[in-house]
């Protein structure tokens, strides 16, 4: 009788682990997970091992908290047991691909920043595509303010600011940018070294070419072209 009673007292107290899995503090939920493996090892319940790895992978594929998402994720992956290997491997694959956008996405920000900071210190291929999305984000002066400032840091080889330079496209967006703002780089390039100088003057009058013969074609009236 007492062993019945023991055991009745053992199932309770593992469904209240299991209850724990689901408690609103995500605390509370984190502590469940780090529980279940106990809970599993010990029961010789598979219906509670089956419930708790359900609700682990509930926990994994949609809980608030990243924390628990990642504890709840290890769990299943270290049972791999019938669900694991079936649903929870469809859950597993999307959580891991959307963790590893987020840490790509938070590189790629981070990287960004970098290059945004001292952008003549970077490849221009990479440079003139982070200008074109500044310019599309109506941040085009802000991203030429921070090339000039680079263009006359001297610590960066002068070869490295000429190659940026010579390879920004004057028909560009970036090179409407410069010419929109030629006064700002007329002003700015007094403290730059006379290879960068000629190099952005040659750029600039290539510039003002282009777009000043766009800007009055856009102020043609073509009603009264005949």
């Amino acid at each position: 009788m007492a062993e019945a009673e023991n055991q009745s007292q053992g199932a309770t107290s593992w469904w209240k682990r299991l209850e724990k899995l689901r408690h609103p503090n995500f605390r509370r939920r984190l502590e469940g997970v780090g529980e279940t493996e106990k809970a599993v090892r010990d029961s010789a319940d598979k219906t509670l091992a089956d419930h708790l790895e359900a609700e682990l992978i509930k926990l994994a594929n949609g809980d608030e908290n990243p924390a628990v998402r990642d504890a709840a994720f290890r769990q299943v992956l270290k049972w791999g047991g019938p669900l694991a290997l079936g649903v929870g491997v469809a859950v597993g694959a999307a959580y891991l691909g959307a963790k590893v956008w987020s840490e790509q996405r938070l590189r790629s920000q981070q990287e960004i920043e970098k290059i945004l900071d001292n952008p003549a210190a970077y490849g221009p291929k990479r440079v003139i595509r982070i200008a074109e999305v500044a310019i599309r984000l109506g941040r085009g002066d802000h991203f030429l303010d921070k090339l000039l400032s680079s263009l006359a840091n001297n610590e960066i080889n002068l070869k490295v600011r000429r190659d940026m330079v010579t390879a920004i496209n004057p028909h560009s967006s970036l090179g409407a940018e410069l010419y929109r703002h030629e006064a700002m780089c007329a002003a700015r390039m007094e403290d730059m070294p006379r290879e960068i100088k000629n190099a952005l003057q040659k750029l600039l009058r290539q510039a003002r070419e282009t777009h000043s013969e766009r800007d009055k074609l856009k102020d043609l009236d073509l009603k009264k072209i005949h």
